[in-house]
């Protein structure tokens, strides 16, 4: 019979994502629906945890806001939005300008003034594979579609001065990847040059400016190597 808790097996991944997605919503306090854990996922749920706990979260110079969108406006200031619990949690993490993975400062659009923002249409290009990013301070949105991006997934490339970050948001995330790894809706993560999206599911990924994140995470897990 064939060990269905081995991690190089198709659905022991899928499962473990699930649960990996699961556990980092509930920690987050993330009210966006997902699909319920069948038995396979929810046994995962504690090496899930375990293994949220090797990705901290890192505090970053954005203002967290659990203002709705309509009112994420604040004295023209933008505001990214963060759930309660992850806007606590931006209080305790270490700052972005510490430790081996600091920033420059000259990386980070401190300034997030409303009517400071650059053009959509002139800060950033699409190419084939998804949206270039040429100057600093965008917010977007973009679609991963299965059937359009299924040869190399959707590619966000950051050819700008400035630093990003993306969240991806999906009901399932059993095959949501980000640059192969494990993702927590809600999270946002920090793109290097390129931030590939794969999966078998339609997703809504979001592109914030780094320096708006109140809270944010430097990559996304590696899916294990060994079960537990």
């Amino acid at each position: 019979m064939a060990d269905e808790s081995r991690p190089d097996r198709e659905d022991y991944r899928a499962a473990f994502a699930r649960a990996y997605a699961w556990a980092g919503a509930q920690a987050d306090g993330y009210t966006g629906t997902l699909v319920p854990l069948d038995d396979a996922a929810r046994n995962l749920v504690p090496a899930a945890q375990r293994l949220l706990e090797q990705a901290p979260l890192r505090r970053g110079p954005g203002l967290p806001s659990t203002d709705s969108p309509e009112t994420g406006l604040s004295n023209t200031t933008m505001r990214q939005l963060a759930t309660p619990a992850l806007a606590e949690q931006a209080l305790n993490a270490p700052y972005l300008g510490s430790g081996p993975e600091a920033i420059p400062s000259e990386r980070v659009a401190k300034t997030l003034d409303a009517t400071r923002l650059p053009n959509p249409l002139e800060a950033w290009s699409r190419s084939p594979a998804g949206p270039v990013l040429v100057k600093p301070g965008l917010w977007a949105d973009v679609q991963f579609v299965p059937k359009v991006h299924s040869q190399n997934g959707l590619r966000i490339g950051n050819r700008s001065p400035g630093e990003y970050a993306v969240t991806i948001v999906a009901e399932d995330y059993g095959s949501v990847r980000l640059d192969g790894g494990l993702v927590v809706p809600g999270r946002y993560y920090r793109i290097r040059d390129v931030a590939t999206v794969t999966g078998t599911v339609k997703a809504h990924v979001t592109i914030r400016p780094l320096g708006a994140m109140p809270v944010y995470v430097e990559s996304p897990s590696p899916i294990p190597s060994s079960n537990g």
